[in-house]
C-alpha cells in the first residue's frame, strides 16, 4: 500500500511572501508526493493570522497533530516550518508530537527526518531564524507605516466608508467620495433628527447602499462606529501600540462640527438611559 503525503497548506494573513500562496503549496506538495510515489492527502488552515500564533485558532493543525498521536501521519509536507508556527511555544509543541511519533517533514529545503538528532537541531534553529525574520518584517512594517502616517498619509487596509484613496506617486492620501460622503451626511442627519440607526439601515439597504466591503447589509455596530469617528470632522488619528506614539492629522472634512456636536450629544444621552 502506497504511503499517504500529508500536505498543510496556511498563509498568513498580515504577512503574504510572494510565491506561497496556498495554491502554490498545494501544487508544490502533489509535485512532491508523485516524486515520492506517494499518495496526497491535502489540509488547508487557510489565512490565519499570525499575531496570535496558537492552537486555538488552528482546527487543521490540531486535528492533524491528534492524527499523527494515532500513528494516522508519518509524512507531512510544508512549504517551510513557519508555515507550522513562528510561536516557540507553539512550534515546540508540533515539533514534540512530530518527534514522538516519527514524522518525516518534507519542506523546500529538504526532508528532515525527526529521529536524527542533527536533523532535529537544524529544525530548531530554521524555526528560530523563521520567528527572527517575522519579527523584522513585522517591525519594518510598522516603521513603515509610522513614516507614512507622518506624510499624512494613508497607513493602509481599507479606508473610512465616505473616502476614497489618492495616489500622489508616494502614497495614497484620502479624499473625499462623492457618492459615499452623501450617505455619510444622511446618517449623520437623520439621527441627529430621532431617527433610528434600524431605520437608518433599513433606508440604507432600500436605496442599494453597500458597505466599504460591498456588503448590500448593514449592521447597527457599523452605523455606531461611523457616528463616532472623528475622521468625518477632518481629524485623522493614528496611535501606535507598541510605543503609543499620537499623530494627528487633518483630511477633507465632511460633516460640520456642529452637526458633529449634535450626534454626539444624542449619543451621550442615550447610552446615559442604558447605563452605559
Amino acid at each position: 500500500m502506497k504511503e499517504t503525503l500529508h500536505i498543510y497548506t496556511r498563509v498568513s494573513s498580515s504577512i503574504q511572501e510572494e510565491g506561497t500562496s496556498l495554491k502554490t503549496q498545494r501544487e508544490i506538495g502533489i509535485e512532491l508526493s508523485n516524486k515520492l510515489g506517494m499518495k496526497y492527502q491535502v489540509h488547508n488552515e487557510g489565512g490565519i493570522s499570525s499575531s496570535k500564533d496558537t492552537l486555538e485558532n488552528r482546527p487543521v493543525m490540531l486535528n492533524l497533530l491528534r492524527l499523527m498521536e494515532e500513528g494516522k501521519i508519518k509524512n507531512l509536507y510544508v512549504w517551510n516550518t513557519d508555515r507550522l508556527s513562528r510561536n516557540q511555544i507553539t512550534w515546540f509543541s508540533i515539533r514534540r508530537t512530530m518527534v514522538k511519533n516519527c514524522v518525516v517533514l518534507y519542506t523546500s529545503n529538504g526532508i528532515h527526518n525527526t529521529q536524527d538528532y542533527m536533523e532535529n537541531m537544524i529544525l530548531g534553529i530554521l524555526s528560530e531564524v523563521s520567528q527572527y525574520d517575522n519579527k523584522v518584517r513585522t517591525e519594518r512594517s510598522r516603521l513603515g507605516k509610522i513614516e507614512k502616517v507622518k506624510l499624512n498619509y494613508w497607513r493602509g487596509g481599507d479606508c473610512p466608508f465616505g473616502y476614497k484613496l489618492c495616489s500622489d506617486g508616494n502614497g495614497n492620501k484620502l479624499v473625499v467620495n462623492e457618492d459615499e460622503s452623501k450617505w455619510v451626511l444622511f446618517i449623520f442627519n437623520e439621527y441627529s433628527q430621532g431617527t433610528t440607526l434600524k431605520e437608518i439601515k433599513l433606508q440604507l439597504e432600500r436605496n442599494g447602499v453597500k458597505t466599504r466591503r460591498g456588503n448590500v447589509y448593514w449592521s447597527l455596530g457599523s452605523l455606531q462606529v461611523i457616528l463616532r469617528n472623528e475622521i468625518y470632522i477632518g481629524v485623522d488619528v493614528f496611535v501606535d501600540k507598541k510605543t503609543n506614539l499620537k499623530i494627528t492629522n487633518t483630511i477633507p472634512q465632511i460633516i460640520s462640527n456642529k452637526l458633529w456636536g449634535i450626534v454626539q450629544e444624542k449619543r451621550k444621552l442615550k447610552l446615559l438611559r442604558k447605563g452605559q
